[in-house]
């Protein structure tokens, strides 16, 4: 609360209710006042102003509501703008990938034909396993072989592994080993990786933990973590000479492809 007369600075008054009373003479006529011109900005918004009619006092009392709306708008103001602003600077909703379109079965057989080793292996995948193709274990051994004699290293792999299981061809351990074999000579990590596992575990071909070393060896060089445990586990088996004589190995074999 202020309390002023009309050519004097405001100053401070203390009472509990100055609309009731005058706090300088204990008038009882108390009326509201005019807010002045020259007034700050405070005074005409956040006070209520009163004048006593006996001694001319005049009392100026903060609106507490108008503080509160005030206060309480700009926070309010303040918190619109700022979830405008974080709405403006998230990235625009991408938009829904394509449906990719069926490939062209008839064109890549077409390549294929004309010795295209890319639309051979492509083949061989989508008779293999492939949403927009029906499954045909026939087609894709002979596609995968057409790109394994073109020397491709995933067609090699693929026949391989149907050689392996009998699917679209009968089975062939000797064969598969032969076309797996190819396969990972050209670098192809699955291969090396089938391989180990084949000359570890493989039920009808005699076990050699020297070969399964070697083509663990090799595709655990290229990332695959799980040749790299099953390289250690096989290595407890084998003698220090032994594992320095096929990690050379190894190192030929990679630096032919």
């Amino acid at each position: 609360m202020k309390i002023s007369f009309d050519d004097t600075k405001d100053t401070p008054a203390a009472t509990p209710d100055p609309t009731s009373a005058c706090p300088v003479c204990g008038g009882k006529k108390i009326r509201r006042s005019r807010t002045k011109p020259n007034e700050t900005f405070i005074n005409r918004v956040f006070y209520r102003h009163y004048r006593c009619r006996n001694c001319r006092a005049r009392i100026s009392l903060m609106d507490s509501v108008r503080v509160f709306w005030s206060v309480g708008g700009t926070v309010l103001l303040a918190g619109f703008a700022g979830v405008v602003f974080w709405l403006s600077q998230m990235p625009p909703p991408s938009a829904a990938p394509a449906q990719q379109e069926p490939p062209n079965v008839q064109q890549l057989e077409q390549q294929a034909l004309n010795g295209d080793i890319g639309a051979e292996l492509q083949l061989g995948l989508l008779y293999h396993n492939s949403q927009h193709t029906p499954n045909n274990a026939r087609k894709a051994a002979k596609w995968f072989k057409k790109a394994a004699e073109h020397g491709s290293a995933e067609g090699a792999y693929g026949y391989g592994m149907a050689l392996l299981a009998g699917q679209g061809v009968l089975v062939s351990y000797g064969e598969a080993l032969r076309w797996l074999e190819k396969s990972a000579r050209l670098g192809y990590s699955r291969a090396q990786f089938e391989l180990g596992n084949i000359y570890r575990f493989k039920a009808g071909i005699e076990p050699d933990l020297k070969q399964a070393y070697l083509w663990y060896s090799l595709a655990a060089a290229a990332g695959m973590a799980d040749a790299a445990i099953a390289r250690d586990a096989v290595a407890a088996y084998l003698t220090p000479q032994e594992i320095l004589d096929l990690q050379n190995k190894a190192k030929e074999i990679s630096i032919q492809h």
